[in-house]
């Protein structure tokens, strides 16, 4: 039975997308051997699937996938009569706290939300009553979870981070928050295996702008994505990282809401660079970039300029980014080709087509190894910097 808690630790990091856990089953015969990473949450779902699992033990020794995908199926029309009571009490709860003054910001785009949801938190909770989604509740589900049980009376300013894996996702969001005005962060190739292609991407992070439009409300939008006559754009400027990018979205919503540049002075002080995006730490008189928090094109080619500012030897630790789709061996090779100059060492974690196309075009001194922990079997250096970009889920 060691398969069994194993995979649903997969089937919960695939947030419980049957086809897509299946197709991980069949690409990895050998998965007891595997040592996760991100331990399973006992969730209530979790709970009933392993022991409708273990009832029908003989089946789930053998099949353990089969038992999981029976009872999932099971389960589903109980979830979503369950999830249409919470949606309405949610939506009841929106509609009260909003008669009571708050105002609602929406944030969607393929990268970059959270960074931009918690730097308006600091720019806004010090003259607001400020509450925003907590991490990794991005969905119709998590978000209606979070305000039911942590949105509070007198909140002022609620800020939801918006995913999206499907067109209609941001929409579905929109309408159960209510969003008065919104920022859309960037869009590109990030989740392409998911959504398709960029222009669903484009169309579904969208719907928040298509929403707060329609309510007259305001929307800032990262320029170098996309432009619209009528919304305000920020982020076409020069910046060194990501963060001072987001920061320009974030002060120009911020005027709106009423702070004044003196305040917003003194607010940016206290926007530190967040946990695992472009985190600078040392290890002995050796620089370290920590960017391991979810990678996407644009946040790579960033890191890698990045890096390129910083002593020599300059190494870069990568495996590559994951769910690009078909667009995943261009990508990589244009990767690839930017590190040139800027990079004097490529470690590739793992052989695949992803590493196999950064290494294709990079020029540079290469190798590649098996497990991101060998790396100082490797690296030679006492000094210098090392930027570790991207770190790899479970289920890959």
């Amino acid at each position: 039975m060691k398969k069994l808690p194993i995979y649903l630790n997969i089937l919960q990091i695939e947030e419980y997308e049957l086809n897509r856990f299946l197709a991980w089953v069949k690409s990895h015969p050998n998965a007891e051997k595997l040592s996760g990473k991100k331990p399973l949450i006992w969730t209530t779902k979790i709970k009933i699937l392993y022991w409708g699992s273990m009832i029908i033990w003989p089946i789930s020794l053998i099949w353990p996938e089969l038992s999981i995908t029976v009872f999932t199926y099971l389960l589903n029309p109980i979830e979503q009569i369950v999830l249409l009571i919470l949606k309405h009490k949610t939506r009841g709860k929106i509609n009260r706290l909003k008669s009571q003054g708050m105002k609602v910001i929406g944030i969607s785009g393929s990268f970059g939300k959270t960074s931009m949801k918690e730097i308006l938190y600091v720019l806004l909770s010090q003259k607001f009553r400020t509450y925003r989604s907590p991490a990794s509740f991005n969905t119709v589900k998590g978000i209606a979870k979070a305000v039911n049980l942590e949105l509070e009376d007198g909140c002022q300013i609620f800020i939801c981070e918006m995913g999206e894996y499907k067109k209609g996702d941001v929409k579905e969001i929109c309408e159960l928050v209510d969003p008065d005005m919104g920022i859309v962060t960037g869009v590109n190739e990030q989740h392409g295996e998911r959504i398709g292609n960029v222009e669903n991407a484009l169309a579904t992070v969208y719907e928040l702008a298509d929403y707060v439009v329609k309510k007259n409300g305001f929307i800032f939008v990262n320029g170098r994505s996309m432009t619209k006559p009528g919304f305000e754009i920020y982020g076409i400027g020069i910046y060194k990282t990501p963060l001072e990018q987001n920061m320009e979205g974030a002060e120009m919503l911020a005027l709106k809401l009423g702070l004044t540049r003196a305040e917003l002075k003194s607010r940016k002080l206290l926007v530190r660079p967040f946990k695992h995006r472009l985190q600078l730490k040392k290890h002995g008189n050796i620089n370290i970039i920590d960017d391991t928090y979810n990678s996407n094109p644009d946040g790579f080619a960033a890191a890698i300029k990045f890096l390129g500012s910083f002593e020599k030897p300059r190494i870069m630790i990568t495996p590559g980014i994951i769910e690009l789709g078909k667009e995943s061996l261009r990508i990589h090779q244009e990767l690839g080709k930017k590190m040139i100059g800027e990079v004097d060492l490529l470690i590739l974690v793992g052989t695949n087509e992803r590493t196999v196309n950064l290494a294709r075009r990079y020029k540079g001194k290469k190798m590649f190894i098996e497990k991101i922990s060998e790396w100082q079997k490797v690296v030679n250096s006492t000094k210098g910097t090392i930027l570790f970009e991207n770190d790899l889920p479970d289920n890959y």
